[in-house]
């Protein structure tokens, strides 16, 4: 769900929200509040592009995705198109000469668990390209997706070379030597705060399950590592005469937990480095903040564009 813009008109047509401006000629917007599974923001844009181009335009450039947040503490991002198109595609009044005209082509994506919305916007008119986009920028980052406090994946760097093994909210990563390496990094989806007991139990209970041996679990060591506070245990097992060394690590800011676990051969250093710099690159989810401007969204707004 996105705000009406001041100046802005909307009107609904299927399932697509557009909204053009009234006073002056910024440009026209179009809003899917579910576009498809997610995937990259560029391929987003490569199939918009693809698609839905603008009659006898030339794509010039594409500007990097900039990573932004919602207002609610969602994942989003902005790409912005620079195009131009035959004088004839323009609308009567763009005050441009005679020949090709530039374009401006916005795209915003807010990324939920399973899907994504979209805006898809076109300006024509280069001294409103800045405001336009600014425009675009605000509607994303007031979206309001209503997900709630949740199980969510979060962003950190992956072990070069490692090989991932995913399930929906699941990453294991084994090295390039697996199985004769055998370690493992797994990295479970974030959970809303709570407790951090049931972390370390949670690992015991599962080496038994496979009748592993536990021996000695280490007390937890606790350190701030930015703006995230650690739990970190260490523990022995042995199954079928083989020794493993298991670390266990919780990270927690006032939202959300983040659990990571590393198995290994006790002597491999190599897997103890690379679970090391992946629990270092984690990044906190967004915190989300109240979005400030009620008046031009109120919980109906969605019943009355």
């Amino acid at each position: 769900m996105i705000a009406l813009l001041r100046g802005w008109s909307r009107a609904v047509r299927g399932d697509v929200v557009v909204m053009q401006a009234q006073h002056k000629p910024l440009g026209e917007l179009r809003y899917r509040e579910v576009y498809g599974p997610l995937r990259p923001i560029r391929a987003i844009v490569d199939e918009r592009l693809a698609v839905a181009p603008l009659p006898t335009s030339r794509v010039e450039a594409i500007s990097p995705p900039l990573r932004l947040s919602t207002n609610e503490g969602e994942y989003a991002g902005l790409v912005r198109v620079d195009l131009t198109c035959d004088e004839a595609i323009v609308s009567t009044g763009v005050n441009q000469p005679p020949g090709r005209r530039p374009a401006c082509r916005m795209f915003g994506v807010t990324f939920g668990d399973n899907f994504t919305t979209l805006i898809d916007g076109l300006s024509l008119e280069p001294q409103h390209f800045a405001e336009f986009e600014q425009a675009v920028r605000n509607l994303i980052v007031g979206s309001v997706m209503l997900l709630g406090h949740r199980r969510r994946r979060f962003f950190y760097r992956r072990p070069p070379g490692w090989q991932a093994l995913a399930t929906p909210y699941t990453t294991r990563y084994i090295p390039p030597g697996y199985p004769n390496d055998a370690a493992m990094i797994t990295v479970m989806a974030a959970l809303p705060a709570g407790g951090s007991h049931w972390f370390l139990e949670s690992v015991l209970n599962e080496l038994r399950e496979r009748n592993a041996v536990v021996g000695q679990v280490s007390l937890p060591e606790r350190f701030v590592m930015g703006p995230l506070d650690v739990h970190r245990w260490r523990l022995t097992s042995q199954l079928g005469g083989e020794t493993r060394a298991h670390e266990a690590v919780l990270l927690q800011d006032y939202n959300y937990v983040y659990r990571v676990r590393l198995d290994r051969a006790p002597d491999n250093l190599a897997g103890l480095v690379a679970f090391e710099t992946l629990c270092g690159s984690i990044e906190p989810l967004p915190s989300g903040v109240v979005t400030p401007n009620t008046a031009e969204l109120s919980p109906f707004a969605h019943w009355s564009l």
